[in-house]
């Protein structure tokens, strides 16, 4: 009996050592984000690339199957937002503007302002609805 107690005890311990373990790798994995979006949000305006007008750096690869679903749900923004510019950058080409934004992996969005500053930082597929409230704030 002892010995079948000591046992269900070390599984609830080990249990829950992963769990806090995951807990704790969220919380890390979650700040680092927040980090990571910052430094890029703080960064220097990139007028060269927005010429103007609000623009979204669209960051995809070739095989990306959301980074097409990202490019419909841009295209369906198209007048409903406002007037923006949307500019695809494949990452895997330009892997220094890419580090610039921050982006690891695709898709990836960024939202510049007409003088090029970023606004939002968006790492994985975002719904269009997202989008327009962050080209709303591009003036």
């Amino acid at each position: 009996m002892r010995g079948e107690l000591f046992e269900v005890a070390l599984r609830l311990a080990v249990i829950a050592l992963v769990l806090a373990g995951v807990f704790l790798a969220r919380m890390v994995l979650r700040r680092w984000r927040e980090l990571r979006v910052g430094r890029v949000l703080a960064g220097d305006p990139h007028p060269q690339i927005s010429r103007g007008e609000p623009t979204v750096l669209l960051f995809s690869g070739t095989l990306c199957s959301d980074c097409i679903r990202q490019k419909a749900a841009l295209t369906a923004l198209n007048g409903s937002a406002g007037h923006f510019r949307v500019s695809e950058v494949m990452a895997a080409r330009e892997p220094a503007l890419a580090g610039k934004f921050g982006v690891q992996s695709v898709p990836a969005t960024v939202i510049l302002s007409r003088a090029g500053k970023p606004i939002a930082v968006n790492y994985g597929f975002v719904a269009g609805e997202v989008i327009a409230r962050q080209l709303a704030k591009a003036g």
